[in-house]
């Protein structure tokens, strides 16, 4: 069983599943945050992925947006925590792998402009080639009080 209270619905049913079946070593799954306590503060780290077709559409946004919303959402994880941003490390699936267009330094363009306005830096990240654009930003961040 979860750590945390999970309603109804498809998605929870599954989180209850994974949780069931890696019992002890996963007490507290259900959030969409972790929170760590370390020293006097909590660390307070998420991971958000965007895939291109599912949560957005290269003919609907720049790739520049994308970006900027694919950061934005797992920045706000933090937030509903009560935490700041430290810093994301962000995995790029590109199609080729990125290196014929421009669209990876668009997308990381598009998450820079949120992790600056929010006072963070970009820690790092990977680039794998992908049939589809996929971005994965994993924030981290620290909340004295969550």
């Amino acid at each position: 069983m979860t750590g945390i209270p999970l309603g109804p619905g498809r998605e929870f049913d599954l989180i209850r599943a994974i949780a069931s079946r890696l019992g002890t070593v996963a007490p507290a799954l259900g959030d969409d945050a972790a929170v760590i306590p370390i020293g006097g503060t909590n660390l307070v780290a998420t991971i958000d992925c965007s895939v291109e077709g599912v949560h957005f559409r290269t003919d609907w946004m720049s790739h520049r947006e994308i970006g900027w919303r694919a950061a934005a959402a797992a920045i706000s994880d933090l937030a509903a925590d009560g935490a700041g941003l430290t810093g994301v490390l962000v995995s790029l699936g590109l199609p080729g792998g990125g290196e014929e267009s421009n669209a990876g330094v668009e997308i990381m363009a598009g998450i820079g402009d949120v992790v600056q306005e929010m006072e963070g830096t970009v820690l790092g990240g990977d680039i794998v080639r992908s049939d589809r654009v996929i971005i994965d930003v994993c924030a981290l961040g620290t909340a004295d009080h969550p």
